[in-house]
């Protein structure tokens, strides 16, 4: 897979990596997007980037944690890859960064609409 230059610049590559270490399946969706399914999340994303996250999209991955993710995680990371495909897959993860920056995860607009749209089936 391309590396996109923001993704190393920002360093989230490296956190896609990471999470892969306690990783026991990897699945293809039609679009070609991998989805990881993790027995947990690197302590990078977990402690430092987003505390008490359970799923990280970056271009082309979902991951997920824990293994069995409901219906509101898999809609909610859906909506994110939607956004990735919108705004464009080497502009997202600068996009969702800067968004995260200025706004915090509570009030990042990817965010509150990946929970809008996904509230029908729970908190995610």
């Amino acid at each position: 897979m391309k590396k996109h230059f923001w993704s190393i610049v920002l360093g989230l590559e490296i956190v896609g990596i990471m999470t892969y270490a306690a990783c026991a399946t990897v699945k293809e969706d039609q679009t070609g997007t991998q989805i990881v399914l993790c027995k947990a999340a690197s302590d990078v994303l977990t402690k430092f980037l987003v505390p008490g996250a359970t799923a990280v999209t970056l271009p082309g991955r979902i991951s997920l944690f824990p293994p069995n993710p409901d219906a509101a995680l898999l809609c909610h990371e859906g909506v994110h890859r939607e956004q990735e495909v919108r705004v464009g897959p080497e502009k997202w993860p600068a996009a969702y960064f800067f968004e995260h920056l200025a706004h915090g995860y509570q009030g990042n607009k990817y965010e509150v609409e990946a929970r809008e749209k996904c509230a029908a089936l729970g908190p995610s």
